[in-house]
């Protein structure tokens, strides 16, 4: 490409440069003289043919180099050639060994078949069993499982059923607190009405207050015995 491309410039310089040059205009008479083309047309063919020196030089110095890496690459490659051809007939060897190897680890293979079939049927009848058992003891634990959970849910109802037997006695305190201070007001109260006729005639008023007093708390207590009962009925 290099010689290709300097010829190419020395072509064009001898059809397009150097005719221009020696070309006369008679017409006009204007221009240099035939010396100075010539003089001119031999610097410009100095300085190319220099520039093709050039080129050719380095073409040289490149052919010599890819030569040299050629040679270099052909080396390396025999090199290699000869790593190949020593690791080809090792692979060789090692191949013949490990199929002696391989031969006689087969054959004792063969003889150990037995040996694992017994151990593969004995083992298959182990995990039978062991099906079986597990089978077993996983519906005991699910039927061990559903009980507690019934046991659970029993000690939780009786849980709610304490919870709501305190929190009604507790009602029934309150309200048995209120009924005996409402007794205690009514029995006040009333004691005080009869108090002014007692003054006048106590032979004669003073059981009379007894007997309602003792009324008013015998009522009282049934009214409180009606409501705990109540109470009761309505808890069961």
């Amino acid at each position: 490409a290099e010689v290709e491309e300097a010829l190419a410039a020395v072509e064009r310089f001898e059809s397009e440069q150097m005719a221009a040059m020696l070309e006369l205009d008679s017409d006009e008479g204007v221009g240099a003289s035939l010396d100075e083309q010539i003089a001119a047309t031999a610097l410009q063919l100095q300085r190319a043919t220099e520039e093709v020196d050039g080129r050719m030089r380095a073409l040289t110095q490149f052919s010599d180099s890819v030569v040299e890496a050629m040679e270099s690459a052909a080396a390396r490659r025999e090199s290699a050639q000869r790593a190949l051809e020593l690791l080809s007939a090792e692979q060789r060897r090692a191949s013949e060994a490990m199929k002696q190897t391989l031969g006689s680890a087969l054959k004792a293979m063969e003889a150990m078949q037995g040996q694992w079939d017994a151990a593969v049927s004995a083992n298959a009848a182990e995990l039978r069993d062991l099906r079986v058992d597990s089978s077993g003891a996983a519906q005991k634990q699910r039927e061990e499982a559903a009980l507690l959970e019934r046991r659970r849910a029993d000690l939780a109802a009786q849980a709610l059923a304490l919870r709501a037997l305190a929190q009604e006695r507790q009602t029934l305190a309150e309200e048995e607190e209120t009924l005996r201070d409402r007794y205690d007001q009514l029995r006040n109260r009333r004691l005080a009405k009869l108090r002014p006729t007692a003054q006048t005639s106590p032979t004669t008023q003073m059981p009379l207050a007894e007997v309602a007093g003792a009324n008013a708390e015998k009522a009282a207590v049934a009214l409180l015995r009606f409501f705990s009962k109540d109470r009761n009925e309505d808890g069961a």
